[in-house]
Order: C-alpha cells, then sequence, then structure tokens
C-alpha cells in the first residue's frame, strides 16, 4: 500500500506543476468570459451573468496567487 503522505516534489516540478495549474485557470477565465460576451449573457439572464462575472474574478484572484508563491519556489 502506497502512503501518499511521503511524496514530495522537488522545486521544479512545484514550479512546473504551478505553471500547468495557471494555464488551466486562464483557460477557464477565457471559457467563462466567451460565454458571458459571446452569448450575450448580460442582456438576457443578468443574475447568471454576474454569478459567472465573480467566477472570473475568483480565478484572476487564484492566479494571481500562484503567480506570486511560483516566483517565491524560483529562487
Amino acid at each position: 500500500m502506497t502512503n501518499f503522505y511521503n511524496f514530495v516534489l522537488s522545486k521544479e516540478q512545484i514550479t512546473v506543476t504551478m505553471k500547468y495549474v495557471i494555464e488551466l485557470l486562464e483557460a477557464q477565465k477565457k471559457i467563462i468570459d466567451y460565454k458571458v460576451r459571446d452569448q450575450k449573457l448580460m442582456r438576457r439572464d443578468m443574475k447568471m451573468a454576474v454569478a459567472e462575472l465573480s467566477k472570473i474574478t475568483e480565478i484572476k484572484k487564484a492566479i494571481k496567487i500562484l503567480k506570486s508563491k511560483t516566483n517565491k519556489h524560483r529562487y
């Protein structure tokens, strides 16, 4: 049986993993942005549009945090 708590990543692996997660979050942000803008969600359903835009805000915050942590691991 494998003990997952003993799994340790190197600094390079952490940096690569964080960059991959940032790329995924940026892709998700683009998808949500496309959904709001191109489907004219603001005109059709304001409540849903606000919810989707708040998701974008949360994703931006997560990206900012991950980028700052990536810079810490770089040195």
